[in-house]
């Protein structure tokens, strides 16, 4: 059997696809029985070519439609042979990579997998190797960089066993390895694997000279911008002028991608500090360009852009800002307005990240030049182009399909809120026009978990909108079909001599699928206007909304943090103050400091300095985020909004003084829990966007599991036993039955202990509850946070292992008002910059839980057990989610010993999220029944006092 090979290359984004025409032996039996056989088995063979000529023509629905109908006649003809049927499997599995319908690649690779492992001998043989390597180009264009590696490296053992059986294949078998090493290479470097990645692009390399030398150039690129990323600039020198040399030799001085090569050579040039050279290689690549392209194109684009950073870098900022406008107008079809004053329109600019580069590098260079002008045509210019930037960023945002992709947009795009907001504050600092703050609050607003946000009002909108589940789904087909040949034509365009055909093919298809998009949007707008409004909503809450909820009682503190400034918002019911404060590096120590401090204790080594030095970093911490507001906040519940690294920092144990004791005493320091309840908020629009609680919900229904993991005989618990371990060191928790157990007396409702608390039990029944506790041991991945687990019972059968992902998380949909984690870091995780930290916790969020109760670092077992007993105590009484934590910690430091006194055993619990009351309606019902019966009984007493009147008179 031959199979298609598609052999992902993501340099200069080039992709090489190999089509082998299908062939079948003449040894058939089939063919042999019958007449019919014989047409069905010509006809399999036409459909299954045609369509491959489809897909060499970019014609793709063409080529799924013929390679299905080849499909269904083999499945008809080879029921005894499937191996034959398994490579038309694997071309439709390539197909659908190739148009980004991954789920139904994974169903088409899987049924080729199954078919190649029915027969012993195919289970590590080339089309076994063949398969593993297209699954690893699939995961690695999905984002999954381990399963990428993981199936990779699967193929390369098969290749690398097969080699020997095979001499005479022995060159197509080291150029397929080389691919993969190269592949390898790449996973690697974007999981900032950078000595791995080194070791399989040298491997490539060196296979490539031996056996593939036509394809050196990329192996050389890839390598020396490895080395550039870890600033070892002579090495990465000489593996970019081997690329140079490769190109000149193999192809002439005036090879398009020889202009590449000369771009990234002067790119490293320029992190050198060697501008002119760097700006000859440049004018290089550029003169490549222009004679290969022209001037409207996105390569030439970005040489431009380049040139014009090369200048901003230099402070020679109209120099940069007339090459930012030559790059616009290289991007922009029918702009060609050399103004720097002057944008595109939004409405007919392509939404694409180069042309958000060059108008971010346009915006920043106006905003830096008007410090030297001090022209405010200069700064609102800036802020009008960082405007373009957001609103681009809204419909990127809405293109891309998976979370993963979503985030790394996040993180890389955080910068441009930051600036966004500098133009604004600076706006508002130079004018006084309160417009201004208030385009500075959006923009933190955006800035702030827009992936959370936009999932949950995608589920809003699925919960709330009734609109169909097949409508759902088409409109989910639509969305990524358009953003894939959009993607197709704009990097058809990119090539040195684009396929006509296949662009008209493209542009075609683009039409109509904006057609029936529109169609769609059309009918939602017109029959489900809730759906519709709610999930393409990218609007913010306003401030004047936001301040209208808060009352008297309230403030919100929402902070964004850059490398040099930290800007503070403070809404209260009087409306919005901004202000910022200049930080240093002395900052970020003392913000790590208390971290430590907070996250690290350890009391076996405690000393006098320890404790001292804890009070100069919360008392630090204190000046920065709460002392300049705290008049305007005295009194009042606090709503802290935090930004990057501050998520991890409770403020409750931030100090209001740095006075010192002459002795260790932790609980007698003026902590902030002490004069405020504080509460967290990922935003303030995921704030605002809370449904009120269902005020007709007679009963809370209750879920809690505390798993049993057992003992290993001579193991000895720590003294201070935690709730996080790995899977081979699962300690028993002794606290966690006796503290769902005391919830169960307060709350009652159903309780899964022991061998009960499966995963599978809580998968089934979970969506259905009011309040989720969890009180277990959590797996914490700080690399891939996807992957961090709660650990239920050690039961295992054939689709779960008992340890529930964070992925997993994700994909269900709870309807609980609150979700307890009483485990250890489920409010760690790693930080993406404009996103906050993505953690177990944040997916209980994603999953339609309201309000979280989660722990920034280990939990201490018993301190747990009193905390959370306290908490569903207060709870029960009707007060707010805010207000019981907050009274539940009190209580606990009021019985502390010197020992628990210490913030580590008591603010690792926050509750993020909505904070209304559970029990209002229920503990309300009683004052309302009596203020009825007593106004319904006025009348009655006024016709007895009457009547008494009467008969005394």
């Amino acid at each position: 059997m031959k199979i298609v090979k598609n052999i992902t290359l993501p340099f200069f984004l080039i992709s090489f696809v190999f089509f082998p025409r299908m062939s079948y032996g003449k040894n058939n039996h089939l063919l042999d029985n019958s007449d019919t056989l014989r047409i069905l088995l010509d006809s399999a063979r036409y459909y299954n070519n045609i369509g491959v000529d489809y897909w060499y023509e970019a014609d793709y629905d063409k080529a799924e439609i013929f390679l299905t109908k080849a499909l269904k006649i083999k499945k008809q003809i080879f029921q005894d042979d499937q191996q034959k049927i398994a490579s038309t499997y694997l071309n439709l599995g390539l197909l659908y990579t190739d148009i980004w319908k991954f789920d139904k690649a994974l169903e088409n690779y899987s049924e080729t997998e199954n078919i190649l492992l029915k027969q012993k001998k195919n289970k590590n043989n080339f089309d076994m190797g063949t398969l593993y390597l297209n699954l690893g180009n699939l995961y690695i264009k999905i984002g999954d960089y381990q399963k990428a590696i993981n199936y990779s490296n699967k193929a390369l053992s098969i290749y690398k066993n097969e080699t020997s059986k095979y001499p005479e294949e022995i060159m197509d078998t080291y150029q397929t390895i080389a691919l993969i090493y190269n592949n390898l290479g790449i996973c690697q470097s974007r999981l900032a694997n950078y000595k791995t990645a080194i070791f399989y692009y040298k491997n490539s390399i060196a296979l490539s000279e031996n056996f593939y030398r036509g394809y050196l150039g990329i192996p050389f690129s890839n390598l020396a911008n490895v080395y550039k990323k870890l600033k070892d600039y002579n090495e990465a020198a000489k593996y970019y002028k081997l690329s140079i040399e490769y190109y000149k030799k193999s192809f002439g001085k005036n090879y398009y991608n020889l202009g590449s090569a000369f771009n990234n050579y002067a790119l490293l040039l320029s992190d050198r500090n060697k501008s002119n050279s760097a700006l000859t290689y440049f004018q290089k690549a550029y003169s490549i360009y222009l004679s290969n392209i022209g001037p409207k194109h996105p390569r030439t684009a970005n040489c431009l852009l380049n040139i014009g950073n090369l200048y901003a870098k230099e402070h020679q900022y109209p120099e940069a800002l007339k090459y930012y406008q030559k790059s616009i107008i290289a991007l922009v079809e029918n702009f060609n307005d050399s103004d720097i004053y002057i944008n595109p329109s939004v409405k007919k600019i392509p939404n694409n990240l180069e042309l958000l580069s060059s108008l971010k590098e346009k915006a920043k260079s106006l905003a830096a030049y008007f410090k030297t002008t001090q022209e405010v045509r200069d700064l609102k210019t800036a802020l009008e182009t960082y405007e373009i930037c957001i609103h681009m960023l809204d419909k990127i945002k809405n293109q891309y399909q998976t979370r993963e992709s979503k985030l790394l947009l996040s993180e890389h795009e955080n910068d441009t809120y930051s600036n966004a907001i500098k133009a604004a504050f600076d706006l508002y600092t130079f004018t006084r026009d309160d417009k201004y703050k208030t385009i500075a609050f959006e923009y933190a607003e955006k800035s702030k978990a827009a992936n959370l946000l936009a999932a949950i009002r995608d589920l809003q909108a699925r919960n709330f909108g009734g609109v169909p589940p097949a409508l759902l789904q088409k409109e989910k087909d639509l969305n990524r079909d358009i953003a894939f040949y959009s993607e197709q034509v704009y990097e058809e365009k990119r090539r040195n001599n684009p396929d006509r055909k296949k662009l008209g093919i493209w542009e075609d298809k683009l039409f109509s699928l904006n057609k029936d998009h529109e169609d769609l949007v059309h009918l939602l707008e017109k029959n489900y206007p809730r759906y519709y409004s709610l999930k393409y909503d990218n609007s913010v809450v306003s401030t004047r909304t936001l301040s209208g909820t808060l009352g008297h009682n309230k403030v919100i503190l929402e902070y964004i943090l850059s490398d040099s400034c930290l800007y503070t918002f403070l809404i209260d019911n009087k409306g919005l103050d901004i202000s910022s404060q200049p930080i240093d590096s002395s900052f970020y120590l003392t913000m790590k400091g208390l971290l430590r401090s907070l996250q690290n204790f350890d009391f076996t080594s405690h000393t006098s300095n320890d404790f001292y030095r804890y009070i100069d970093q919360a008392y630090g911490m204190y000046q920065y985020l709460i002392a300049p507001y705290i008049e305007r906040i005295a009194h009042k519940q606090i709503i802290i909004i935090p930004d990057k690294q501050l998520a991890y920092i409770p403020f409750e144990a931030l100090v209001e003084n740095d006075n010192k004791p002459d002795r260790i005493d932790y609980k007698d320091l003026p902590y902030l829990l002490k004069d405020f309840e504080i509460s967290y908020s990922y935003s303030g629009t995921l704030l605002y966007s809370y449904h009120p609680a269902d005020k007709n919900k007679k009963d809370i229904r209750l879920l809690a599991f505390a798993p049993t993991y057992p003992a290993n005989p001579g193991m000895i618990l720590p003294k201070y036993q935690t709730r996080q371990r790995y899977r081979k060191h699962l300690y028993p928790i002794p606290g966690a039955e006796k503290e769902v157990n005391i919830i169960h007396s307060i709350f009652h409702g159903d309780v899964f202990e022991g061998n009960q608390a499966t995963e599978r039990k809580f998968k089934a029944i979970a969506e259905n509850y009011d309040v989720i506790h969890l009180a277990m041991h959590t797996i914490i991945d700080n690399k891939n946070p996807m992957y961090s687990k709660l650990a239920f019972v050690d039961v295992r059968d054939s689709t779960e292992d008992g340890l529930l992902n964070t992925h997993e998380i994700y994909n269900m949909n709870f309807k609980a008002e609150l979700a307890v984690l009483s485990s250890c870091s489920s409010g760690d995780g790693q930080m993406y910059k404009g996103e906050g930290v993505i953690s177990l916790a944040r997916g209980f969020s994603y999953a339609g839980c309201k309000s979280i109760v989660m722990s920034l670092w280990e939990v201490e077992d018993e301190s747990s057990v009193k905390i959370m007993s306290y908490y569903y105590r207060e709870l029960k009484t009707g007060k707010s989610k805010n207000e019981a934590l907050h009274d539940a910690k009190l209580k606990f430091l009021k019985e502390a010993g010197p020992v628990k006194a210490h913030p580590y055993f008591w603010s690792t619990f926050i509750g993020i999220g909505d904070q209304a009351p559970l029990f209002r309606e229920r503990h309300n019902t009683p004052y309302i029944i009596s203020a009825i019966i007593l106004f319904l009984m006025i009348p009655v007493v006024i016709v007895i006092r009457r009547k008494k009147q009467k008969n005394i008179s």
